[in-house]
Order: C-alpha cells, then sequence, then structure tokens
C-alpha cells in the first residue's frame, strides 16, 4: 500500500516527524501495549511522540511512554462534551505540528482523522483493532461511521484480515495495512524459575491456575468465563481463576464471583507490567470474547507455551500453535470446562518463535516496516 506522494518522502527522510497516535485510554490494555512495543523498537531520534487518551492515563504507563519521548495528553470524551473534546483535540493537533494522526478508536477514527484534516495533518491512519457483529440498529449507524473512517483517512490499518474487513468491508480490506500486535518473544518466552517463584508467591504451587487477562467490559464475557469456571472448579477442586485486568464491569465481576461461592478461588489482579511473569504462574489462557480481533493477550499467552480455550467469536488469525481450540459460547460451560481438562493434561506448548516470524508478529520486524510506512508511505 502507497501514501502520500514524492514531497512528503523527501521531507520526512531528513526532517523530525511528528506522530500522535490517538488511543481510548492510557493503561495496560492490548492497544497500548502495542503502539508502546512498536514505539520502544523505532529511531529515539527521528520523532517526536504525542499520545491523546480519552479517560485519565494510568500513572505508571504515563511515565512509561514519557520516558520513551511521549508527550502526553488527556481529552475529555467526547460521551461527556463532544464539542469539548473535539476542540481540545484539534489544539494538541494544531500547537504542535502534528504530521500524522494515528487513530487506534476504529469506528470512531474519522473523529481525529478530521480533526487532523483540520490542523493540517498530511498523513491520517484509521487503524481497526476490532472484528465486531453488529445487529438491528447497530448496523445502519456502524454503517455510517466505518464510511465516515474510510473517507476521512489517507491510509487504512487493522490488527488482522478479519478486523479489516470489519471496517473496510472485503473490497476496502485489500488495501488495508496489516500491522500485527506483534511483540519481543524473548519477554514472553516460558521460564521455569520465574514460574515457580510465581506460584510460590501467591499460594498456587498445587493447583491449577485457570488465566485471563483483559479489561473488565462487555466484550470479554467475564460472566460466562466464571460460570465455566465454577463448572471446572467442581471438577477440580484444586484450582484457582486468575482475571488480570481493570475496567467498569470489575465490581459487578467481583460480586458475580461472591454470589457463586468462588470468593476464595478468584484471584483479581491488577493491571501489571509484569503480566508475561503471570503467563509463567497460569496453567491455561481462557478467553470467552463476545467479538474479538487479533487478540494481544492470547498472542503472549502462546508466545509463554500456554494452551488457550477462545471463543470463536475470536479472530482464527490468533491461533498460532495446535495448543489453541475455539469453542462455541452455545456449547455452555460444561462443554467449556471438559476442555480447559484436556488442554490443562496435555501441558504447555512449545516454541513458537518460528511461528511468530512467519506471521509478521517479531517486533524488531515489524517496527522496522512501520517506520517505513511513516518515512516513506510504503507497506512492504
Amino acid at each position: 500500500m502507497t501514501g502520500p506522494g514524492r514531497e512528503w518522502i523527501q521531507m520526512q527522510n531528513t526532517d523530525k516527524v511528528t506522530v500522535a497516535h490517538v488511543m481510548s485510554g492510557l493503561g495496560y490494555g492490548g492497544v497500548e501495549m502495542v503502539v508502546y512495543r512498536y514505539i520502544s523498537h523505532m529511531d529515539p531520534e527521528g520523532y517526536h511522540w504525542i499520545c491523546i487518551s480519552y479517560t485519565t492515563p494510568e500513572e505508571h504507563v504515563r511515565r512509561m511512554f514519557e520516558e520513551k519521548g511521549f508527550q502526553v495528553y488527556r481529552v475529555t470524551s467526547k460521551r461527556e462534551n463532544f464539542l469539548k473534546s473535539c476542540l481540545e483535540m484539534w489544539k494538541i493537533l494544531r500547537e504542535n505540528h502534528v504530521q500524522i494522526v494515528h487513530s487506534h478508536m476504529t469506528l470512531w477514527c474519522f473523529v481525529p482523522n478530521l480533526l487532523g484534516m483540520a490542523a493540517g495533518a498530511e498523513m491520517r491512519i484509521s487503524h481497526s483493532h476490532l472484528a465486531m457483529h453488529p445487529r438491528g440498529i447497530q448496523r445502519p449507524v456502524y454503517w455510517f461511521l466505518k464510511k465516515m473512517s474510510m473517507w476521512s483517512a489517507t491510509a487504512r490499518f487493522a490488527c488482522g484480515e478479519e478486523a479489516a474487513r470489519f471496517l473496510y468491508g472485503k473490497r476496502g480490506a485489500k488495501s488495508a495495512v496489516i500491522m500485527n500486535n506483534a511483540l519481543d518473544w524473548e519477554t514472553f518466552r516460558f521460564d521455569a524459575g520465574v514460574r515457580a517463584e510465581m506460584r510460590r508467591e501467591y499460594g498456587l504451587t498445587d493447583c491449577t491456575a485457570v488465566g485471563h487477562v483483559a479489561c473488565f467490559t462487555e466484550q470479554k464475557n467475564h460472566g460466562f468465563l466464571l460460570e465455566v469456571f465454577a463448572e471446572y472448579h467442581r471438577r477440580e477442586e484444586n484450582s484457582r481463576l486468575i482475571l488480570i485486568g481493570d475496567g467498569p464491569l470489575l465490581e459487578q465481576v467481583k460480586a458475580q464471583a461472591g454470589s457463586m461461592g468462588l470468593g476464595e478461588s478468584v484471584l483479581f489482579v491488577p493491571p501489571t507490567g509484569r503480566v508475561s511473569r503471570w503467563y509463567m504462574a497460569m496453567d491455561i489462557f481462557v478467553l470467552p470474547s463476545l467479538y474479538e480481533g487479533l487478540c494481544v493477550a492470547s498472542v503472549e499467552a502462546q508466545a509463554a507455551g500456554l494452551p488457550a480455550i477462545l471463543s470463536d467469536r475470536v479472530s482464527s488469525e490468533t491461533a498460532l500453535s495446535e495448543y489453541v481450540k475455539f469453542l462455541s459460547l452455545e456449547d455452555g460451560p460444561e462443554v467449556w470446562s471438559r476442555e480447559i481438562q484436556k488442554a490443562v493434561r496435555n501441558g504447555r506448548g512449545g516454541d513458537i518463535r518460528e511461528a511468530l516470524m512467519e506471521r509478521h508478529l517479531d517486533i524488531g520486524r515489524e517496527a522496522g516496516r512501520l517506520e517505513r510506512f511513516y518515512r516513506q508511505g510504503i507497506w512492504e
């Protein structure tokens, strides 16, 4: 895919480029960590990085981004005051002379794109991170939002083929850049010593640890996950469910776990920069999402050698090894719990580094491709 023309190429090869990444929030979510990993492997002297968040950034994550040279801004959420939100973002883009707006808002990418256009940004990237299945009244609304996000962009990005088809349609997806949710394999490679240390520290030594890493939102389907674990716990009493993340439904999920009598068997872990160590401690990764693109956490879990049970509404591109199984949510908790039992008995998977390289999920290589696109408007 090609972007802006020859004048852009000549200018960007010599000058420092100002890039604004626009995200719904700045925490330990998948999108934020993907951006962080890419930027960490790019030339720090070649860019002026800006991050714009619609919610208050988590302090530790803010510091992580600032240490990489980011200026971090928080703007009013669109829901709270749409016009004020737009004015604040436009001022940030204009005053910083932003040249590239990279919007990670999927359906709402057109808002930063249009503001970027008004502020003089030459390159405007719509980036799809989800593959959703709209119903009823959602269909015409989503159609409008998709058209706006395509029209307002000079480049179309997606985390995978399904996410590209969702936002851009079958025809539009053919010209989309697939910017994979790449990672540093060495960070997630299984380490038996770390596993033993984590399991001792958190009282997991003699039990089966069922793991899940996600924001507490409706999309991630935590209620169903608790039902699955309750059935599994009935079969395997010496088991724990590890839920890592934060979000608007956290307290509701905690209350549900308590009402189901699982309070002592569910470990709630706040968002953490040590998530790779938690993967070592787990025995299996479970993700029953209602919809999902190429899930970052699922790729991380596989890199750590974990078997994974995922809903069939998660992109099939997520599977990197034979240790991944997709199940229908219609199968119900009993079927899911039986499959978890089988997967745990089969043990951990092996080294998937070759699969990561083949699927363009190695961050070292992929960061170079993004840098070339920012500089030359070409993805190759």
